[in-house]
């Protein structure tokens, strides 16, 4: 790897691969260190199971060999060749214990010395108790000198067998030792493995997180300035992310630039048709003042719909103009309170609407983060279309209500009794010159909720609509709260 590339610059691929490795490795070392702590506790079973062996042939030895010298002793004093068959019995199984004995402590040389002496003393002591059984009886001092020389050896057997014995028992317990001693190191080896592995499973998914998700978060967080025209998050690295941060960001550009130049077209085109529509509507009325009485009613009717088509068409360039500065309009992000924006707009409309019956109830509204003239104008919007849409109503009732949602965004509602929309066109609602109703129905230019949602994607929001035909209807607008959560 080229020393100036940086975690960021790896592929993903290698990240992936960087993060498993780590766990993987602790834990192959982990079962590593249980198959060679399972060999060496099974290896020192068998040395223990060895030593008790050699320990119990020795001690079998040893009762043949006291078992001997007892029926030699009893022999001796009363002549019954009976008395003899422990010596017998002795004589037939020692050889091939001693034999036995030298093939378990082959691999001792020390035990091995030890065998070959007690093979040899013992040899001495058969052939000083033949001797002894072929003595005629005696007694005094003719019988107990060689009586007390075939007690030594027998001791001198012991000797050999009991020192046998104890460098078998310090076998044990030095192998025992070696495998408390190799089970604790084993025992912290296979912990710290275990604690290296976990350690990098955390490392490693914190630096993958830090080098991909992180940064895929603020490609997201990007995604959302592009609705809000502000600046992006620099996303650096040259992986998969990085490059689609990148094209993304191009692509965003470049929409931006198109954007631009369509509002700005929009705007122009709409700036420039006021004048001539001036004219239209200007001259249409200097027609009506002066020749109206000359004109017959069909003449006069037609200079109505010039009028009213003059008219309509001017709310319609106010209402493309008023849509074309919330996208170039910079948003100022200030604390809003509601209810404050709210009491202007409710009293504006019901002036507006006069002579009609409006009951608003209002909920409890809490503040948002936002441009305080763009809100207004949303709210105003939403407020003037449940009017409009309840004006069948001899009761127009209008609720108006938030919640906070997920996100630290704060929903405002607007619920009205009115005529409601069929649900399979809740699509068309937030478009531009998109109506559900003709012009004679219910007036308008298809442009005030196209306002609504320009005004919350400019804040990072959302809108929604619900609604039942003939039953009332719920729009729906989300800003960012003023009251953001930990």
């Amino acid at each position: 790897m080229a020393p100036w590339l940086t975690w960021a610059d790896l592929s993903l691929r290698r990240k992936g691969l960087f993060v498993v490795a780590i766990p993987v490795i602790a834990i192959s070392l982990w079962f590593v260190v249980l198959i060679l702590a399972a060999r060496q506790g099974r290896e020192a079973q068998q040395s223990r199971a060895h030593s008790l062996q050699v320990t119990s042939e020795l001690e079998q030895a040893l009762r043949h060999m006291v078992d001997a010298q007892s029926a030699i002793s009893a022999f001796l004093v009363g002549r019954n060749t009976d008395w003899l068959a422990p010596y017998r019995e002795a004589h037939a199984a020692l050889p091939a214990r001693i034999t036995r004995l030298k093939g378990l402590v082959a691999d001792d040389s020390v035990q091995l010395d030890g065998v070959s002496r007690l093979a040899r003393d013992w040899a001495e002591w058969e052939s000083a108790a033949a001797r002894l059984i072929e003595t005629p009886a005696a007694v005094g001092p003719a019988m107990t000198g060689p009586l007390s020389a075939l007690l030594d050896k027998m001791q001198r057997l012991r000797g050999t067998i009991d020192a046998m014995q104890r460098r078998e028992q310090d076998l044990l317990a030095e192998r025992n030792r070696a495998l408390i001693a190799a089970t604790r190191r084993f025992a912290w080896f296979a912990l710290g493995s275990l604690v290296i592995g976990l350690l990098g499973a955390f490392a490693g998914s914190w630096v993958y997180s830090k080098g991909v998700v992180r940064r895929i978060e603020t490609v997201r967080r990007n995604a959302d300035r592009l609705l809000t025209s502000e600046p992006f998050e620099p996303v650096p690295g040259r992986d998969e992310v990085g490059r689609l941060a990148t094209q993304f960001e191009q692509a965003a550009a470049m929409l931006r630039e198109r954007t631009a130049e369509l509002e700005a077209f929009t705007y122009s085109v709409s700036h420039d048709l006021r004048a001539p529509l001036r004219h239209v509507a200007g001259f249409g009325e200097l027609l009506r003042q002066r020749a109206g009485d000359q004109l017959d009613s069909e003449s006069r009717r037609y200079i109505a719909t010039i009028a009213a088509s003059a008219e309509r068409m001017g709310k319609l360039i106010d209402d493309l103009l008023a849509l074309s500065r919330v996208g170039r309009a910079e948003i100022q992000r200030v604390r809003v309170s509601l209810p404050k924006v709210l009491e202007p707009v409710i009293d504006e409309q019901r002036a507006a609407a006069s002579g009609r019956d409006l009951q608003f109830r209002i909920g409890d509204l809490p503040d948002v983060m936002g441009d305080p003239s763009l809100i207004r104008l949303a709210l105003t919007n939403l407020v003037a279309n449940a009017i409009k849409y309840t004006r069948p109503r001899a009761v127009a009732t209008i609720e108006i209500g938030a919640r906070t949602l997920p996100g630290d965004q704060v929903e405002v509602s607007v619920t009205d009794n009115g005529v409601g929309f069929d649900m399979s066109y809740v699509d068309r609602l937030f478009g531009v010159f998109q109506r559900l109703h003709r012009v004679d129905e219910f007036e308008g230019t298809g442009i005030g909720l196209a306002i609504v949602k320009r005004v919350a994607m400019r804040h990072g929001g959302s809108v929604r609509a619900s609604g039942d035909l003939g039953r009332g209807a719920t729009f729906s607008v989300s800003f960012p709260s003023a009251e953001v959560r930990g």
